[in-house]
């Protein structure tokens, strides 16, 4: 049983980045009478692993004789006054969202985070099987990538089934950049945009680069970062190379060789390359969209300040402002910090905060835990794929396991 339970979890891990699922686009999923997967309930081939995972780990749970701990723990976890305090939040912040069936969906989501990390935490996985499972998954996409930008469009066939979108250059709103005078498309890979690859990747390459378990490794861990810059280049996403700059600088001063030179080209090479792809030229209008979007934020918030508009409801907050452009645009303020606090409002926003904070601060403790927490809050001022597509959504608390399943690595 507990065999099946690392098989399950390190298929998890492959299939991360991967973006297979059935929508299902019921009457709130519309709006103006466009249909928006944001607020479609969907369920993806990795909600599927994750509930066999879930089923597994209880059924051994409960074998081990551990189910009784485990249900005391959860017995003083809700009479904690923190706990009691965020959960009638909870539920006065679904009765008061915008639409209700939306913010139950993504609830279900939130308790799907939970449980992964919960998962994820109490699995003793070897940590070579994990960086191999990571450097295939990475190469992957690597090459679809590659033949996505050669071919200057979507692939399909066998890739449709890891999640593929289907797109090509022509395709209105792709994302795509001029290079030199030459139009390119931004690598997708299996994910909904470039920024949100970039974004997973560039958290994934700080984890990786830190992560004490690793450290027997060097060829397997030199391996995926090697993939993972080239992925975050491919992007074209200037804030995820930007944060790719700060985590080479910190590594090289880091790091203790006495080799000047083995050093200074780890560093410079790198950097070189990504002020040539930061040249590239994208949407001209993304800074005006990003502070129109901020700008409605900023009156949501106002107006909902208490109750929050609901988990998952933003965009149907965001539906009642007027778009100021000749074309339909619907997208969440490109920040999680405005976004969440729009959805939850403040009260409870601030007591999960505070239930969270002692996690955050054993995580703090260990370079690889310093490396992801200042990714999500860097990317996550500028995006708000960390709570909003699944393939990011569901890093933080793998990582986070992965983190807290070996307490000499936060000492």
């Amino acid at each position: 049983m507990h065999s099946l339970l690392r098989f399950g979890i390190l298929f998890l891990i492959f299939f991360l980045p991967t973006q297979l699922g059935t929508f299902f686009f019921i009457p709130e999923s519309y709006i103006s009478g466009i249909r928006i997967d944001y607020l479609a309930p969907t369920v993806y081939f990795t909600d599927l692993i994750i509930v066999s995972a879930i089923i597994i780990f209880l059924i051994s749970i409960i074998r081990s004789n551990k189910h009784i701990v485990l249900t005391k723990k959860c017995v003083e976890l809700f009479k904690n006054k923190v706990t009691i305090f965020i959960f009638i939040l909870i539920v006065l912040n679904i009765f008061f969202s915008l639409e209700l069936v939306i913010s139950l969906y993504r609830y279900s989501k939130l308790l799907e985070i939970v449980f992964v990390y919960f998962v994820v935490r109490h699995t003793k996985i070897l940590s070579k099987h994990i960086l191999w499972t990571l450097v295939l998954s990475t190469f992957l996409q690597l090459l679809l990538v590659a033949l996505q930008i050669v071919s200057r469009g979507s692939i399909q066939g066998i890739w449709y089934l890891l999640g593929e979108r289907s797109f090509s250059l022509s395709t209105p709103g792709i994302a795509k950049i001029s290079l030199q005078g030459i139009e390119l498309m931004r690598g997708y890979g299996t994910f909904s945009h470039p920024n949100s690859l970039a974004g997973f990747y560039l958290l994934l390459y700080g984890f990786v680069s830190f992560y004490q378990p690793f450290d027997k490794f060097q060829l397997l861990r030199k391996m995926f970062l090697t993939i993972a810059i080239v992925l975050i280049l491919f992007s074209f996403s200037k804030i995820a190379i930007l944060g790719l700059f700060g985590i080479l600088i910190y590594s090289s001063f880091k790091n203790k060789t006495n080799c000047v030179i083995c050093r200074t080209s780890q560093l410079i090479l790198p950097i070189v390359l990504g002020v040539v792809f930061l040249s590239g030229v994208g949407d001209p209008e993304s800074l005006d969209k990003r502070l129109w979007l901020t700008a409605s934020s900023l009156q949501i918030i106002k107006d909902h300040l208490l109750s929050g508009v609901g988990l998952g409801n933003y965009l149907v907050a965001q539906s009642t402002f007027s778009i100021p452009y000749p074309y339909f645009f619907l997208q969440p303020v490109h920040t999680i910090f405005l976004l969440s606090i729009a959805e939850f409002g403040i009260p409870l926003l601030v007591l999960i905060m505070y239930l969270l904070k002692n996690m955050i601060q054993v995580i703090w403790k260990s370079p690889a835990g310093k490396a992801v927490i200042i990714t999500v809050v860097f990317t996550g001022l500028f995006d708000h794929y960390w709570l909003t597509l699944q393939q990011n959504i569901l890093l933080i608390p793998v990582v986070f396991g992965l983190l807290l399943r070996y307490k000499s690595v936060v000492k």
